[in-house]
């Protein structure tokens, strides 16, 4: 389908709504999730969190939440973009998807570096239980939305813009 004012524009696809959705999805819920409690100890009657930007070597500050906050909001940026312009240019989606992934692999590594914090805060006392907290697995399902959503913007970018097919062999 082409538009009617610019022939060689095409229509925005069931594809391209659903990549949006996604990526707006995807980071808004790893924005959400880098201010959200990464672990949690319990002592007694007394609960302890640290989110995305207090784990780590220094145990004061971590920029790791800083990171997957950036990129969650530059995934909704992206889809906005997408959104609002007819024509996408394809470097969005390819930073979007660094975004992703580097949000995922973040949020991965966050699982390890919350089960040593876990482990050192049991260690030898009683009453206490510790675990992994929402923030975390909110950045990790994010960062995964983030990347299939730019992954799926590319694809409908390659399948649907005239420009681009016509550039291939």
């Amino acid at each position: 389908m082409t538009n009617e004012h610019h022939p060689l524009l095409t229509e925005p696809s069931p594809l391209a709504a659903s990549s949006d959705y996604l990526l707006i999805i995807g980071g808004t819920v790893t924005a959400a999730g880098s201010l959200l409690p990464w672990t949690h100890a319990t002592i007694l009657l007394t609960t302890l969190n640290r989110n995305g930007m207090q784990l780590g070597v220094n145990r004061s500050f971590s920029v790791n939440g800083l990171i997957t906050l950036i990129f969650g909001t530059l995934g909704v940026m992206v889809a906005v973009i997408h959104m609002k312009r007819d024509v996408q240019p394809i470097a969005y989606s390819v930073v979007a998807a660094v975004g992703g992934i580097v949000s995922l692999g973040i949020g991965l590594n966050g699982i390890r570096e919350a089960m040593n914090y876990t482990v050192a805060v049991k260690s030898g006392l009683l009453f206490v239980s510790a675990g992994i907290g929402s923030g975390l697995w909110m950045v990790i399902l994010g960062g995964a939305g983030i990347t299939v959503g730019s992954l799926l913007s590319l694809v409908r970018r390659t399948n649907h813009d005239p420009s681009v097919r016509s550039n291939r062999c």
